[in-house]
């Protein structure tokens, strides 16, 4: 098995989260707080970037974790430029 590192979206007391995982993390957590995309997979991102960017392009935003709401390069871009 690969040690990558690797950010899935939890969602944790009612707000999305990114948490940071190798494969043997997976056993710390519940396998159905993870958000599923309509196959029911998993979502799996390789940055924290990706991640960012897809909880803020995707996610109501009352719904995600504050410290991910705009966080990335990406969305600050977007928030600031014409």
């Amino acid at each position: 098995m690969s040690n990558d590192i690797y950010y899935r979206i939890l969602d944790y007391k009612g707000k999305l989260t990114i948490v940071c995982m190798q494969w043997f993390d997976e056993y710390d957590y519940n396998e159905e707080d993870f958000l599923t995309d309509e196959d029911g997979d998993r979502y799996m991102f390789h940055t924290k970037n990706e991640a960012i960017d897809w909880l803020n392009e995707n996610v109501k935003e009352e719904y995600i974790d504050d410290e991910y709401k705009h966080a990335s390069p990406k969305s600050k871009r977007e928030k600031y430029l014409k």
